[in-house]
């Protein structure tokens, strides 16, 4: 008898993990970290994968991940719970905007834990539709998590995008403003465009 624990499995949809994109890159973060912890991890690829199954490696260690490529419909909706069946997934996490995906919160026979931008006040109700029969909604931002559980969805968690620490870390200001050709002193406004007109969702960081 093989008394070996089965590894819990996570199915993302994603850009692939070699896209350096917001739909790809943070994925190559997380995916080693979860396999450490004891997680086995596929990719369903809307973007930057296509043809067959295939299983490859990302992150710094070569971490093992399978990947999916998307069929007739670039959104998944077509072929999310068959991707999920095959790889015998516990939990789908889809990493992109929700209110492109269609009922995947009913009759797709997984869990769905949507990973998601919230950059409307309110929700939108196109947002709140998609939404219907998710597990937890997880969300990039404080911000936009609170907007979910004034929206009705106490299960709403925050869990912000991860970064490659080895690069971005707190340094001397002075010399990250030499590095780059700044002027050593003085506010630098940046801009940060939302998929929605929503004006509260805009924002200046300082430098």
């Amino acid at each position: 008898m093989n008394s070996e624990k089965k590894r819990p499995r996570l199915l993302f949809s994603g850009a692939a993990v070699w896209c350096n994109g917001s739909y790809g890159k943070p994925l190559r973060y997380v995916i080693p970290l979860l396999h450490k912890a004891g997680y086995d991890c596929a990719v369903a690829c809307f973007y930057g994968f296509m043809g067959g199954v295939a299983n490859t490696v990302t992150g710094k260690n070569d971490t093992p991940v399978k990947l999916y490529p998307a069929v007739r419909e670039t959104k998944l909706n077509d072929i999310i719970e068959y991707h999920a069946r095959d790889f015998e997934a516990d939990a789908v996490i889809s990493f992109q905007d929700v209110w492109v995906l269609e009922n995947w919160g009913y009759k797709r026979g997984f869990m769905w834990l949507p990973w998601m931008p919230v950059d409307t006040d309110p929700v939108t109700p196109r947002i709140a539709k998609a939404l219907d029969g998710a597990y937890a909604p997880l969300c990039y931002s404080a911000w936009g998590t609170g907007k979910l559980l004034e929206a009705g969805w106490p299960t709403a968690k925050h869990v912000p995008l991860g970064v490659d620490l080895d690069i971005y870390r707190q340094m001397d200001q002075r010399a990250a403003r030499r590095a780059v050709g700044l002027p050593r002193t003085g506010t630098l406004p940046g801009w940060s465009q939302p998929t929605h007109r929503c004006h509260r969702a805009r924002r200046f960081p300082k430098c």
